[in-house]
């Protein structure tokens, strides 16, 4: 976004402040047809951290403009003058026009790409974890259908916990083989997903596709709920 079109900063700025909106409905009232959200969720945070930096940066630049475009000047002359920058800079050219834009747009794009390597790794968790965070305790996971179904079996320990699973089709766990180097997901259909609340106590079936014949009696998997993964869990 260029420092002088307005129209651009302001677009960003209700794009970024809706999103902060919803963020804080969906952990308060909850949004429509969706139960509360926790509120330390870890792609939440980092989208919530990143828009709040982003109307902080709104702020400054409108409230101090005039100012701020004469420090930038008074900093560039005295680069220039010490051979730092291009003497056209000094100058008032393209580059002081789009030095403040440019060095935001990478700042934006490392922490985004920071987020996401840190976001696509994997943290061990013990059946203990599942229940404290998530209500679910792995009973076991065994091959059906002349094994092209994987069926695992999960007990509620928690309600609440457990609904914001069921209900929300994003949030299902998944099924992770490590097959040499590679690591093959496996995920549910979305038809699979359970609309009835669970009922703490009972046991749920949650059926995978053996895709590929990737699981086998006897070999190990992953069962993963966004970053957290408990396993290895002996197929059956």
């Amino acid at each position: 976004i260029a420092m002088r079109n307005g129209w651009g900063w302001l677009l960003g700025l209700v794009a970024a402040a809706g999103s902060i909106v919803g963020y804080v409905v969906s952990r308060t009232a909850g949004l429509p047809g969706h139960p509360i959200e926790p509120w330390l969720e870890t792609a939440g945070v980092l989208s919530l951290t990143t828009e709040g930096f982003f109307v902080l940066l709104t702020y400054v630049v409108w409230t101090q403009r005039t100012a701020g475009t004469e420090r930038v000047q008074a900093w560039i002359v005295g680069a220039t003058r010490l051979g730092r920058l291009p003497g056209g800079w000094a100058n008032g050219g393209i580059g002081q026009r789009y030095f403040m834009p440019t060095a935001t747009l990478l700042g934006l794009i490392a922490f985004g790409l920071a987020s996401a390597i840190w976001l696509s790794g994997t943290e061990d968790i013990t059946q203990f974890d599942l229940g404290n965070d998530n209500g679910l305790f792995v009973t076991r996971v065994n091959l059906t259908m002349l094994g092209s179904i994987i069926d695992v079996r999960v007990k509620i320990l928690d309600e609440e916990k457990a609904t914001r699973i069921f209900s929300d089709h994003d949030k299902m766990p998944y099924l992770m083989v490590e097959n040499g180097d590679e690591a093959v997901k496996i995920y549910a259909p979305e038809h699979s997903r359970h609309h009835s609340t669970p009922i703490q106590g009972r046991i749920y079936a949650l059926f995978f596709p053996n895709t590929g014949d990737a699981v086998k009696s006897g070999s190990s998997l992953y069962f993963v709920l966004g970053r957290k993964k408990l396993g290895p869990i002996q197929v059956q």
